[in-house]
């Protein structure tokens, strides 16, 4: 995912977000908790992008590394990747996909 995502201020444009990933703007709303795009705080599409950076690579693929995170149960956590985000647990999230990207277990 290349630098041409972030627009000038540094932050994630979630409708460049949203071509990487292979998905629509409705969906990106959805899968940040908020009906519109334009109610996503900044920082949010950038834990997401982080996120989707650190999963694609077992995952094979952006697109894929976003239906992970919209699908995919974390017993550990308790819940789906998704409601790790929307609660704020992002940081939590991104640690236990660094451990699984160093060959560590989910």
């Amino acid at each position: 995912m290349g630098l041409d995502i972030y627009r000038p201020d540094g932050s994630v444009d979630p409708e460049k977000l949203t071509a990487t990933a292979s998905v629509t703007v409705a969906e990106l709303g959805s899968a940040l908790g908020f009906r519109s795009v334009s109610d996503i705080p900044p920082d949010r599409p950038r834990e997401l992008l982080e996120i989707i950076t650190l999963a694609a690579p077992w995952a094979g693929s952006a697109p894929q590394a976003f239906t992970w995170y919209r699908s995919q149960a974390i017993p550990s956590f308790g819940d789906r990747a998704a409601e790790l985000l929307k609660d704020g647990r992002s940081e939590a999230l991104k640690q236990h996909l660094k451990r699984i990207g160093q060959g560590g277990y989910a």
